[in-house]
């Protein structure tokens, strides 16, 4: 499954954001389809990962959640989007 991870923070986080992203790793049984890309000009950022078990994903965000609130969706491509809403 895969999912739109969408993260803001306040800019006074800005400093410890970059230090903790420097030695940052990616969870195991998470694959970054859509690297951590910074939004220009605002704190915000947005990343799409794919895995079997969302659970991964969510112990790797609890690391940041200090510094960073998410939105994250879950997402389909079109066709499988259309079959699930019929």
């Amino acid at each position: 499954m895969k999912f739109l991870v969408i993260s803001k923070w306040k800019p006074e986080a800005n400093p410890e954001l970059r230090k903790r992203m420097k030695a940052w790793k990616p969870e195991s049984g998470v694959e970054y389809v859509l690297e951590p890309h910074r939004m220009i000009g605002r704190c915000k950022g947005c990343f799409i990962v794919e895995g079997d078990d969302p659970t991964q994903m969510i112990q790797g965000m609890a690391g940041w959640d200090d510094l960073v609130e998410y939105e994250v969706i879950p997402i389909y491509p079109s066709k499988k989007a259309v079959e699930l809403t019929k």
